[in-house]
């Protein structure tokens, strides 16, 4: 059984994980709610949320408490989480939505050129599509 002060050590670095997983939970977020028009993007930050925030609390639990998880710990990331929710949201969503518009405007520079070579080759293979039989005209 492990000691007190490596107990507390293991729930301070939990705190820290629900604090970062909120962290990075509000960066999601604003993210998502830039580009609301892709319904892939929406779903590719929560997917990517789960992952990053899933490995990294694994990580950290693994080099902190030797893998061991025990009931503080999980108690500590949900009061971490709760932690960031409470006195840290604001400060962290003023900054994810610097972090996500700059974000944004640099995925915007970079589908630019995708965007262009995907309507050059529509306009290329427009010749090559299959037409709709035309039907009968209405009277």
């Amino acid at each position: 059984m492990p000691g007190l002060f490596s107990q507390l050590e293991g729930f301070g670095v939990s705190l820290a994980i629900g604090v970062g997983g909120g962290w990075l939970f509000d960066l999601c977020q604003v993210f998502s709610q830039l580009k609301k028009r892709s319904r892939f993007l929406r779903t590719f930050s929560d997917v990517s949320f789960w992952l990053t925030f899933t490995s990294l609390a694994a990580f950290f639990i693994f080099v902190a408490d030797t893998g061991e998880v025990r009931f503080y710990t999980l108690l500590g990331i949900a009061t971490g989480f709760l932690c960031h929710r409470q006195f840290f949201r604001r400060y962290s969503t003023a900054f994810s939505r610097f972090l996500g518009k700059t974000l944004a405007g640099f995925l915007d520079i970079l589908e630019r050129p995708f965007l262009l070579f995907f309507r050059l080759f529509r306009r290329l293979s427009s010749p090559f599509r299959r037409r709709r039989a035309a039907g009968p005209e209405p009277d």
